[in-house]
């Protein structure tokens, strides 16, 4: 493989991970803004799947792990599982965490602290792609929300949306 293909990848990857951490920011007060905003306009019980905070991804089984994600999964739970000598509950739950929600920075960071190389498997066009995918999806999945198609919307065109998400969520008032 290039090198610096790789290099390029990785340097991506490095600014969409900063993107995301910026992002998230964002989109916590945006869903603050747009709760307080709403409470008392909308039944948010109805619009909550669109307005939730999670950024988990549901993993319903391990199988569904991507080819070097669970390698790099089962290279530290052999370390990390509370079973084993140098793994604990609390160190097994996080990586569990990171991977639930496709954190692979965390995931390195952990690999770091406790002494596993990972590299070879890290190292690779595949990771950085995957991984790189799997922000962009996450940007796209916070952008597109009501809570943020609000926060980003003009002063001048907020009306005309709050219109449309009360026609849609319907108006509290009518429902007392």
């Amino acid at each position: 493989m290039d090198q610096l293909y790789l290099k390029k990848l990785k340097a991506q990857y490095a600014y969409l991970r900063v993107e995301c951490e910026y992002n998230n920011s964002i989109y916590k007060n945006a869903i603050d803004e747009f709760n307080k905003y709403f409470k008392d306009k909308i039944n948010l019980k109805a619009s909550e799947k669109e307005l939730k905070t999670s950024d988990r991804t549901p993993m319903t089984s391990k199988k569904k792990l991507k080819p070097t994600v669970d390698k790099i999964y089962k290279k530290l739970a052999q370390k990390l599982h509370p079973d084993k000598k140098t793994g604990t509950e609390e160190a097994f739950r996080e990586l569990q965490d990171s991977i639930e929600k496709k954190d692979m920075g965390r995931v390195i960071e952990l690999a770091e602290e406790y002494g596993v190389d990972i590299s070879p498997v890290v190292d690779t066009e595949e990771f950085y792609i995957q991984n790189i995918t799997d922000i962009e999806e996450k940007l796209k999945h916070q952008n597109t929300t009501l809570a943020m198609m609000w926060h980003n919307t003009e002063e001048s065109n907020r009306e005309r949306l709050e219109q449309k998400i009360i026609s849609h969520y319907g108006d509290v008032n009518i429902i007392k």
